[in-house]
């Protein structure tokens, strides 16, 4: 679901915790189950306590993400998404990062990327480098480090009040840092509620240099699961 305000770290952050306790009030294991079944075992006790711990942390984020107008779900599946692609981005080394560049050669191990990147309103930039996968995906991972994303829609981008499903994620990279400011506010001002990058090639004009790439949901997935097996590989 879409988030309440453009500045969404905090809730994304809620989101992030609620997922956490979510995942931990449930039982993985036969063995875990085993335990609930039989309140004689040693171990009945701790993973019960366990549980209601992580049961009462869950309705305490419940209630503080209430309290803030922010939008409660069973689940939060994005978030997780996003949380994923970060990891699988920061975390590894330089020899992943250039197993990455390797393989991540041709488009069409990409077709949903492929289909936003080849439209002009969903892709921009004028860095002087090769159009390749790997190219976007180091801008990418460029845009998470230093949180140059945002989520659309958010509820100021859309006119109804009842939530719906968050659809893109678009992530800048900007070249000089000094510039960062003015290009992220005329960036902001001419993305309007149907996601469309065309303006910035007449806003950023003589502002150089600038990567923009509105990315669908299920593109990233795609991202995700193929640098996954890369990974694994």
């Amino acid at each position: 679901m879409e988030f309440k305000d453009r500045d969404y770290i905090k809730e994304f952050a809620y989101r992030t915790k609620y997922n956490y306790y979510k995942t931990r009030i449930e039982i993985h294991t036969d063995e875990e189950k085993n335990i609930l079944d039989d309140p004689n075992c040693s171990d009945y006790k701790p993973l019960k306590k366990r549980l209601e711990d992580y049961k009462e942390k869950l309705n305490q984020t419940k209630i503080e993400m209430k309290g803030k107008d922010y939008h409660l779900d069973n689940f939060f599946e994005i978030t997780l998404l996003l949380n994923s692609l970060v990891g699988l981005l920061l975390f590894p080394e330089q020899r992943y990062l250039s197993k990455f560049e390797k393989k991540c050669v041709d488009y069409a191990d990409f077709p949903e990327l492929e289909a936003a990147h080849n439209e002009q309103k969903f892709f921009y930039s004028n860095y002087d480098e090769d159009d390749t996968p790997s190219n976007t995906l180091r801008h990418i991972r460029n845009a998470i480090a230093h949180r140059h994303v945002m989520v659309f829609p958010s509820r100021l981008d859309i006119s109804q009040q009842s939530p719906g499903p968050l659809t893109h994620i678009i992530f800048f990279d900007i070249g000089k840092e000094d510039d960062l400011n003015t290009q992220m506010t005329d960036i902001t001002d001419v993305i309007d509620e149907k996601v469309n990058l065309k303006p910035i090639l007449k806003a950023n004009r003589g502002k150089k240099p600038i990567f923009c790439f509105v990315v669908k949901v299920s593109a990233l997935e795609e991202l995700l699961i193929h640098l996954c097996d890369i990974l694994i590989n």
